[in-house]
């Protein structure tokens, strides 16, 4: 079982203090009565994009499912392909969340760029950052956590295409852990996030790619990003929701360096 890492520094570490924190972000969002498939969400500290988390994750309460599939980057370790944690779950402060071990399995034998790297996993906050609210829209959830390495468009359509081979998609949804631009000031960061977002918006995976190879947007979750949209776009799916966009800033003070969250659904 991993442990919960970056409990009491992401987000709070006790319990009813947590409890509360989330209850308060939950209680601010308005309701969304879609029935959601799939959701963007960003991966830093609570007090930066507890807001857009919120949003992310309340947007999943009308939809019926026993398995979320989480996609998220390594920010620690290099490599190529994807990684699936080798073990049993993933703790949090709310209560251990299960990992779809059939879904696991037959992933592996059906693509061999998925394998286990513990380097990935060891410090890697991208994932573990969702649980809490996973856990509380579906305490009763099981989870598929992929950690993206560095790989081509070709790749991505492959495990996208992979993916939805395995699942049940009728009780699966898609979780995408990303946040976007780095260490920009917040006037160049707001063009470079919401050019992103209106290619997220279109569905646009190609022009996401090479947009973020030429460095005219910034993703660090862009692998997982598109491979979101390809089992979207497979699923025949093309309403895509925007909630909101924030950043580092807002929090902080200092508008000459920041990073920026945005949170989106794709729904039926």
């Amino acid at each position: 079982m991993r442990g919960s890492v970056f409990s009491g520094i992401f987000y709070p570490a006790e319990i009813n203090e947590l409890r509360e924190l989330v209850k308060s972000y939950f209680l601010q969002t308005p309701p969304f009565k879609k029935n959601t498939k799939a959701i963007i969400a960003p991966h830093a500290g609570y007090d930066f994009c507890g807001k857009q988390l919120a949003e992310a994750y309340n947007s999943l309460r009308n939809t019926y499912f026993e398995t979320a599939v989480i996609l998220g980057p390594s920010h620690q370790h290099y490599f190529k392909g994807y990684s699936i944690y080798n073990g049993a779950g993933y703790q949090t402060p709310f209560g251990d969340i299960k990992i779809n071990q059939d879904y696991v399995r037959k992933l592996r034998n059906k693509n061999k760029n998925i394998n286990y790297r513990e380097k990935a996993h060891r410090n890697e906050h991208s994932i573990e950052v969702q649980l809490p609210f996973l856990f509380k829209i579906n305490p009763l959830v099981n989870i598929v956590p992929i950690i993206t390495g560095d790989n081509e468009m070709d790749s991505l359509k492959q495990i996208a295409e992979d993916l939805l081979c395995v699942i049940d998609r009728e009780k699966t949804v898609i979780i995408t852990s990303t946040d976007f631009s780095h260490f920009f000031s917040s006037k160049k960061a707001a063009v470079m996030d919401m050019k992103a977002v209106n290619l997220i918006l279109k569905q646009d995976t190609q022009l996401l790619y090479e947009k973020q190879q030429t460095k005219e947007i910034q993703l660090c979750g862009i692998d997982a990003t598109i491979i979101l949209l390809e089992i979207t776009k497979l699923m025949k799916l093309s309403n895509v929701k925007h909630f909101s966009y924030t950043h580092s800033g807002e929090v902080t003070g200092q508008e000459n360096s920041v990073v920026g969250y945005n949170s989106l659904c794709v729904y039926e």
